[in-house]
């Protein structure tokens, strides 16, 4: 849910193991089970490999298995994890692929501005005695809300798969500190 994504974060620790799904080969174009099926996948950040397979490193398969059975189209979709041979050169490849169906320069964007913005406050609040009601509101609300801007679009991969320079970590970190801080 949105709410998990935001207030429970965790690091994405992954198995090792690709999550898959593939739609029926020939989906009727005006079928709109389907067409908000691949929505919600991209909300959960699966990443699309034409013309019907969509692939993730981390998503609870229980949580997939839901929304099939959600939307009615179970009988219409396979779905599988598994690793891939080939270690960690096969992992690349295909992380790469699912990655070029997100904007990954923009997230990365505004996880790098909630650093800029938010790390300066996070340190100045750690030195404070005491945090002023109002202000701890203030800096939970904008913090929120700039954060949410770019985990929404984030297809949440795990640590792992991101490449070492990614703020999406450090990002979480601070937002996770700064929250309870001003809890």
């Amino acid at each position: 849910s949105v709410y998990q994504r935001i207030y429970a974060q965790t690091e994405p620790a992954w198995d090792g193991q690709w999550r898959m799904l593939l739609l029926q080969a020939q989906p009727r174009s005006d079928d709109a089970a389907l067409a908000t099926l691949r929505q919600e996948l991209g909300w959960l950040g699966f990443g699309g490999i034409p013309p019907n397979l969509y692939v993730h490193p981390g998503v609870e398969l229980s949580q997939v298995q839901a929304l099939l059975r959600r939307l009615r189209v179970a009988d219409r979709a396979v779905l599988w994890q598994a690793a891939l041979a080939g270690g960690n050169a096969a992992n690349a490849v295909l992380r790469e692929q699912v990655l070029a169906g997100h904007d990954m320069d923009a997230v990365a964007a505004i996880y790098a501005q909630v650093l800029a913005l938010f790390g300066p406050i996070e340190r100045a609040m750690r030195r404070a005695r005491q945090v002023e009601p109002e202000l701890a509101f203030c800096a939970r609300t904008l913090l929120i809300h700039l954060y949410r801007r770019a985990l929404l679009r984030d297809p949440q991969f795990p640590d792992a798969l991101m490449p070492a320079d990614w703020p999406g970590a450090a990002a979480r970190h601070l937002c996770r500190d700064l929250y309870r801080m001003t809890s």
